[in-house]
């Protein structure tokens, strides 16, 4: 389960209020599904590995859809 960040900041966890808030977004995610889940170790790994990648490859850029299809141009 997770909650956003806005109303998280806000107002602290849902879990841990006593009643319920329109204005808290909660998601639930099956335990089926949850096994790609990163901790915050295995995020800060894999944003590291994304960067070194990048710069591996001189930081190519993203393509984009604009009304005349792909294009590498912002």
């Amino acid at each position: 389960m997770f909650q956003d960040t806005v109303s998280y900041v806000t107002h602290g966890s849902r879990l841990k209020l006593p009643e319920e808030r329109e204005d808290i977004a909660l998601y639930f995610v099956p335990v089926s599904e949850s096994s790609d889940m990163l901790d915050i170790e295995g995020v800060a790994a894999a944003l590291a590995t994304a960067a070194q990648r990048a710069k591996e490859l001189n930081y190519p850029a993203l393509m984009v859809v604009g009304t005349r299809g792909w294009s590498s141009q912002l």
